[in-house]
């Protein structure tokens, strides 16, 4: 068979389905009703995957590399919590912020999701040397009980040059809490859930969920006086994925805003508008259906797929109505005008 009769084999189906969809407009128009619906609620089960998995081929080097490591030291995600008590004499090292600080790390470790270790000034493992080798201990096991004892815990912890510049700085003006996550990022879904049952929405997932906690416990009137500088792996991409996932759907909106414009300037009737952008939103909802019914997340590919599919539904559903209306006004009837239309830029639409 020649390809010009398959073209016209082709052409003579959209033709057909062109004159079915007219007579049977309503179950048509309930279909597309239907579809939408199920699209949205399949839709609303992804999520955006912003991990290194997203980032780089599986047989990268230094993604392998990176993978390696992970099974020989586990997640190497932390929050880094550095904190300033610029209203309390000696700061960090004053006697009631540093039970602030004991409370708050008790805080960390018990209540937010996926937390391996906190460490902070009042749990510092100090090694000393001794006449019969090394001891180690909590350099705050035992509270001090006097601004002058922990003045003299502070000069001990300042002598050692590994803990200044990470635990606490030169100047005592600031110290930090460092809490260490057992999941990361590039973790299986099922592993990354607070609750089993709570879904797969971003508040229900690592690392959104310890970002959340972490901010709550933070913000919390009990440690007023102190303020903290929140940042680390986990608050850098919880905040990345809200931007990701927004940012698609926001560039989605513009486009289509613009797109509307431009249209109504052209065709000055609401099919004319409405007609395409129907078409448009179709055309994301229904990729977006079928990323979720496999199971599947978005990244950053998906990006560039609302805006590449504004540029050629838009095209197409102009050709489609604009040969529409000029041969509705050849042949006087909308149902034959149709058919030609679908007959003449079917086939075309369908390969675009």
């Amino acid at each position: 068979m020649k390809q010009n009769d398959y073209i016209e084999r082709l052409s003579g189906f959209f033709e057909r389905l062109g004159g079915w969809s007219y007579d049977h407009r309503w179950i048509v128009l309930s279909i597309c009703l239907l579809l939408v619906g199920a699209s949205l609620w399949l839709a609303s089960r992804i999520r955006y995957d912003n991990s290194f998995e997203a980032y780089f081929a599986p047989d990268d080097p230094a993604y392998a590399t990176y993978l390696q490591y992970r099974d020989d030291f586990g997640s190497d995600e932390v929050s880094y919590i550095m904190y300033e008590a610029p209203d309390f004499p000696h700061g960090p090292w004053n006697l009631e912020v540093m039970r602030k600080i004991e409370r708050l790390t008790e805080a960390l470790e018990e209540e937010v999701p996926f937390v391996q270790e906190v460490t902070s000034l009042v749990n510092l493992e100090f090694l000393e040397g001794v006449p019969d080798g090394l001891e180690i201990y909590d350099l705050l096991e035992d509270f001090p009980q006097s601004q002058e004892a922990l003045l003299e815990a502070r000069a001990k912890d300042l002598a050692k040059p590994f803990y200044v510049g990470g635990i606490a700085t030169a100047d005592g003006r600031y110290a930090a809490v460092i809490v260490e996550m057992d999941r990361s990022s590039i973790d299986p879904l099922e592993e990354i859930k607070v609750d089993p049952a709570g879904g797969d929405g971003l508040a229900n997932l690592y690392p959104q969920a310890s970002h959340y906690r972490i901010e709550e416990i933070l913000a919390r009137p009990e440690y007023r006086g102190i303020e903290f500088h929140y940042t680390g792996d986990v608050p850098f991409n919880a905040v990345m994925n809200e931007i990701s996932a927004s940012e698609w759907s926001r560039l989605a909106r513009i486009c289509l805003v613009v797109i509307a414009a431009l249209l109504f300037v052209f065709f000055r009737r609401p099919i004319g508008v409405l007609g395409p952008l129907a078409v448009v939103v179709l055309g994301i909802l229904i990729p977006a259906a079928l990323i979720g019914a496999l199971g599947w997340n978005l990244d950053l590919m998906f990006n560039m797929l609302p805006t590449l599919l504004i540029a050629v539904g838009v095209a197409d559903s102009v050709h489609i109505i604009s040969e529409f209306r000029a041969y509705h006004v050849t042949l006087g009837d909308r149902r034959a005008a149709v058919c030609r239309t679908m007959y003449l830029v079917g086939t075309p639409c369908l390969l675009t």
